[in-house]
């Protein structure tokens, strides 16, 4: 395995580490769904490469909405100024009746 590869794995392994270490029970059931599966991914292959690091990320990051409804972002990137939201797999509200199956096809 080249070590850019095993590096980001290394690295993203320490960060979920860190997260659960502090992490509340809603938001550990959502890091170890296996519908995380693709945010880790794209942290792996496309975050990792391009900026080399974790930092600032918070995964499935919990909003009010504006009807005190709450949802999870799969990740956000939180560095005042700069508030970014991440959306990588799709379970977002104008895809709740979507099957992920079917992306596949």
């Amino acid at each position: 395995m080249d070590m850019a590869k095993r590096s980001a794995e290394d690295e993203l392994e320490d960060f979920l580490k860190e997260i659960m270490a502090k992490a509340n029970k809603e938001l550990k059931r959502r890091i170890e769904d296996p519908q995380s599966h693709a945010w880790k991914e794209a942290l792996k292959r496309l975050w990792h490469p391009a900026i080399g690091h974790f930092k600032n990320l918070h995964p499935e990051y919990e909003v009010t909405d504006f009807l005190d409804g709450k949802r999870y972002i799969d990740l956000a990137y939180i560095r005042p100024p700069y508030r970014i939201a991440f959306e990588i797999d799709g379970r977002s509200p104008p895809s709740e009746g979507c099957i992920p199956a079917g992306f596949l096809q």
